[in-house]
């Protein structure tokens, strides 16, 4: 498989503690990106081009640490929840049964940092998944298989990730790591 390179990179100078992707002005998606240091980062998204705002916050915000975090999501009718287990894998449970739908996806050589739903506008469904090992693994999840080949390029753990959906029906991924960088990547729609 191809590497797949970000499309964009920027150094926050600081740990991101979260990722938080919003709709800033006509459907124009926006990232919040606070950090330890109690900066706010302002990423706007727009088709003209790409604005970057900073400024301090009341107090520094707490990195969110939970490795066995789960995410609902639905799938053909069902009530799912995608959460880590510790043996660095992904595991798909029915919500209200607890009970696992298919084997655990295989990939990531480290812990599980976080998880995201990303659904495309003809609705199509990925889980992403950003582990300790430096890569983020885009899934499947009805057969468990990963989708593309691993997203790699934080140097070190990477924390957050997100979709960011754009009014013209493009997806990204957005990435944050401990290298104190945030990343955009194209999803790697098979050729």
């Amino acid at each position: 498989m191809t590497a797949i390179t970000p499309v964009e990179t920027r150094n926050i100078g600081a740990l991101a503690t979260d990722l938080i992707v919003t709709d800033f002005h006509l459907n124009v998606p926006m990232l919040l990106i606070p950090t330890v240091e109690g900066i706010m980062h302002y990423w706007l998204l727009g088709p003209a081009g790409n604005r970057w705002s900073e400024q301090p916050t009341s107090r520094p915000k707490t990195p969110r640490e939970d490795p066995e975090r789960g995410i609902s999501f639905q799938l053909d009718g069902l009530d799912l929840v995608a959460r880590a287990t510790e043996d660095n894998t992904l595991a798909v449970v029915e919500a209200d049964t607890d009970q696992p739908i298919q084997d655990p996806f295989v990939g990531h050589t480290d812990k599980v940092t976080d998880i995201a739903v990303i659904t495309a506008p003809w609705g199509q469904i990925w889980l992403a998944s950003a582990s300790a090992d430096g890569t983020v693994r885009l899934w499947d999840p009805e057969t468990g298989e990963p989708f593309g080949p691993p997203l790699i390029g934080h140097d070190g753990p990477v924390n957050h990730v997100r979709g960011v959906e754009f009014p013209d029906q493009r997806l990204l991924i957005a990435t944050a790591g401990q290298d104190n960088t945030v990343r955009l990547w194209p999803i790697p729609y098979p050729s």
